[in-house]
């Protein structure tokens, strides 16, 4: 899976919105989700929905790792919670953030 990904970013380096879909642990997993960051430097747009793997430490590196980001929708992410929004906007105020948990 690891070289999936990256093959996929290397191929695309214009890719500018991501989305990952219930894609499971062995998809997109911190460390996966570093990489591609790094990798797809032109992404506005990233998407997660159901992951249960993505840390909320790597959760707020995203900006870092993918300066040109507009948006970031997360949804039924089980480690990241509503709870993070303000202090994630006071961080970024540029990004546009949308989070919805599962559970609260």
């Amino acid at each position: 899976p690891d070289v999936y990904i990256s093959e996929v970013c290397k191929a695309c380096p214009n890719l500018q919105w991501l989305s990952f879909e219930n894609s499971g642990s062995r998809i997109l997993n911190n460390k996966n989700l570093e990489v591609l960051l790094v990798e797809c430097f032109n992404l506005k747009r990233l998407t997660i929905r159901g992951s249960r793997r993505i840390s909320l430490k790597v959760f707020l590196k995203i900006p870092g790792l993918a300066p040109s980001l507009e948006m970031i929708e997360i949804r039924g992410c089980l480690r990241i919670k509503n709870n993070i929004i303000s202090d994630f906007q006071n961080l970024y105020p540029k990004i546009k953030l949308i989070i919805e948990s599962d559970e609260e």
